[in-house]
């Protein structure tokens, strides 16, 4: 049994089995047996640029893809590289002109909409606007 504590500064409503003791929901059951395996390994930055490259992404400059890896992190970065892929989605392979470079600037539009957001709700980033925003 694994038991956890949470505290809330407002009432809420306890979820799923979360009995409140004390005005603190305490989690007192994690069944294992319903949750999906994990089947994935732990893959090092330097073998995760291999698969890229092995599926089509050109990577100019193998050391700064290796330190975005271990700063920003692989699952993080795939959702940028999703539109570079091929149809059907599934087989993982780059469409010819897919480049890291293009799938960090989807990344750097996706952080400088979210700043924009705050400021300007009239803002419509396009992929102009990105290629724009990395040549000033």
């Amino acid at each position: 049994m694994i038991v956890r504590i949470f505290t809330a500064s407002v009432l809420a409503k306890p979820l799923n089995n979360a009995q409140i003791v004390r005005g603190v929901f305490v989690y007192t059951h994690l069944n294992m047996a319903n949750l999906i395996p994990f089947t994935k390994r732990f893959e090092s930055s330097e073998n995760l640029v291999n698969l890229l490259e092995s599926r089509g992404l050109q990577i100019c400059d193998r050391n700064k893809a290796i330190q975005y890896l271990d700063n920003i992190g692989y699952y993080r970065l795939s959702a940028y590289m999703y539109p570079l892929l091929k149809m059907p989605k599934t087989a993982h392979l780059y469409k010819e002109s897919s480049t890291f470079k293009k799938m960090m600037m989807l990344y750097r539009l996706s952080s400088c909409c979210c700043m924009k957001q705050w400021h300007n709700s009239n803002f419509k980033p396009s992929y102009t606007h990105l290629s724009i925003h990395q040549m000033s």
